[in-house]
């Protein structure tokens, strides 16, 4: 049995930020440092995209709520 099987779908996109989205994200924007994924008790989803720039550590919050990973992408590539 596949991992996937057994995380639910904040772990899936999780783990999908993590890993390709963030991948993805390096390299379209080199001063991106960080991709995020916040999942909040009230049920609302972001992705935060950390930034380096020359006056310090910038974060810029997406919401994501929910988005199927396609959307979450979408979403995300529009604000970098």
């Amino acid at each position: 049995m596949s991992d996937l099987i057994m995380l639910s779908g904040f772990d899936i996109k999780a783990r999908f930020v993590a890993h390709e989205l963030k991948q993805l994200v390096y390299a379209i924007d080199k001063d991106v440092i960080d991709l995020v994924y916040e999942h909040h008790e009230n049920g609302e989803e972001y992705v935060a995209i950390v930034y380096s720039t020359s006056a310090g550590v910038y974060k810029k919050r997406v919401c994501v709520t929910a988005d199927s990973l396609r959307s979450l992408t979408f979403d995300v590539i529009k604000k970098v």
